[in-house]
């Protein structure tokens, strides 16, 4: 009993998941699709663009879910298959596009934008 009182003091401690900086678009797409198979949602919540992110936000709030737009995206599992494969289709300065296969899924083309020098999902909510 008296190393539970360390342990809680000891989590309570441990910061929130630093932001993943993703050098290609491909990789902050393979990055967000091992952060949801490994069910860290706030890892994954770093991988998307500033504009996402306020967009999820605000659906969040218009929906009256109190724990934000992380919270309404992961909670009830974004759908991803397995991962297949990611190629990058086009690309000029800070927007890209991505082709996404992914397991029992047809391909999907994701648009990534650069933000502070880090690759970030810009998903159509």
């Amino acid at each position: 009993m008296r190393f539970l009182l360390p342990a809680v003091v000891l989590a309570a401690c441990v910061p929130a998941p630093a932001p993943v900086a993703s050098s290609t678009p491909e990789a902050a797409v393979r990055d967000f699709s091992r952060a949801l198979a490994d069910g860290n949602p706030g890892a994954a919540w770093t991988l998307l663009s500033e504009a996402t992110r306020k967009k999820a936000d605000a659906l969040a709030t218009a929906g009256g879910r109190d724990g934000g737009g992380q919270e309404m995206l992961f909670s009830s599992g974004y759908p991803l298959g397995k991962l297949g494969s990611t190629r990058l289709i086009s690309g000029s300065g800070d927007e890209a596009m991505v082709r996404v296969e992914a397991e029992g899924s047809p391909p999907q083309d994701v648009r990534l934008v650069r933000e502070g020098g880090a690759w970030r999902l810009d998903l159509p909510l």
